[in-house]
């Protein structure tokens, strides 16, 4: 699993950091209340869109988070 590498949370600031990446990526919802901390910092960013995904929105993210994606993308080249 990722979260022990030691080496992941350092790479996905690093990414997260980079005005020229996109990321997206799906994080562990707390179990027993025991939140993960540096899971909880990375969600906290200003720069994170946290979206929640459950049955009854499932489908229609894939159009959401495609246009979300898209106009990122649009935005890094017309920055470039």
């Amino acid at each position: 699993m990722e979260l022990l590498c030691p080496n992941f949370f350092p790479a996905v600031v690093a990414a997260l950091d980079n005005p020229s990446v996109i990321v997206l990526g799906s994080v562990p919802v707390p179990r027993y209340g025991h939140a993960i901390p540096q899971v909880e910092a990375l969600k906290s960013r200003v720069d994170v869109q946290v979206v929640a995904v459950n049955r009854a929105n499932r489908d229609a993210l894939v159009e959401e988070l495609s246009r979300r994606v898209a106009a990122e993308i649009l935005a890094l080249v017309h920055a470039a």
